[in-house]
């Protein structure tokens, strides 16, 4: 059991049934889950694990399959082989015999598969609900304050306890330039007046009668155009 720190913004736990559950909260979450939801949330997945990670009877039920899809065939392969093969019947019969004998080895096979499967698929729900439910329940509490981070957990492994619990952080936003907030130039923000209208493009504005022509800036660096030919002066 431990807690890693992968390169996507995700805090990984690695949670074992018999181990007890880690009671600190990692800091990159101390803004997103409070310890008492921490030490129960966690305490919850450990419940679901171990009623579906059963190691000892998995491996019990996988050599009862091996040992029923072999001796299964081979009991009644003889029957098989009577029935089909009757005497003075072709030896292309013998085909026949032989495809129903592997066809009881994969119904064998599937009759012991389905049951654990379905197990299986059914902790996976209950994990995934659960889950989902944590992370609506913490998106109606952090509201527009900055998201809320993502619960996600394995799937119960055959003969393998244990569970990966995966925590998506929400990725903070750099800050832009262009934020409603951000600084800009006085002339900008003043744009909007009708005195200075021709101030976003020309922020050194032409006085009647004077003859200069207009000026722009890139930057902080003035630029004189000629509004006759546009060339720079």
């Amino acid at each position: 059991m431990g807690v890693e720190r992968t390169v996507n913004s995700e805090v990984a736990v690695h949670l074992a049934p018999g181990q007890a559950v880690p009671e600190n909260v990692p800091f990159e979450l101390n803004a997103y889950v409070q310890p008492i939801d921490w030490t129960s949330r966690l305490d919850k997945i450990q419940q679901v694990s171990r009623r579906y990670s059963k190691v000892l009877l998995e491996r019990i039920w996988l050599l009862m399959m091996i040992s029923a899809a072999v001796a299964v065939p081979w009991g009644l392969s003889s029957t098989v082989w009577k029935a089909v093969m009757r005497p003075g019947q072709a030896p292309s019969k013998a085909i026949g015999a032989h495809m129903i004998v592997v066809a009881l080895f994969f119904a064998v096979v599937l009759l012991f598969c389905i049951p654990i499967v379905a197990w299986k698929l059914i902790g996976r729900w209950e994990l995934n609900k659960m889950t989902r439910d944590w992370t609506r329940y913490d998106e109606r509490m952090q509201g527009h304050s900055g998201g809320a981070a993502t619960w996600r957990v394995s799937a119960p492994k055959l003969l393998k306890a244990g569970l990966t619990l995966t925590i998506s952080i929400p990725v903070t936003r750099s800050p832009s330039i262009f934020h409603k907030d951000a600084y800009l130039p006085s002339y900008i923000n003043r744009a909007g007046s009708p005195e200075n209208d021709d101030a976003y493009f020309y922020p050194y504005m032409k006085k009647e009668g004077s003859g200069l022509p207009r000026m722009s800036v890139v930057g902080n660096i003035p630029i004189l155009f000629n509004e006759k030919n546009y060339d720079r002066v």
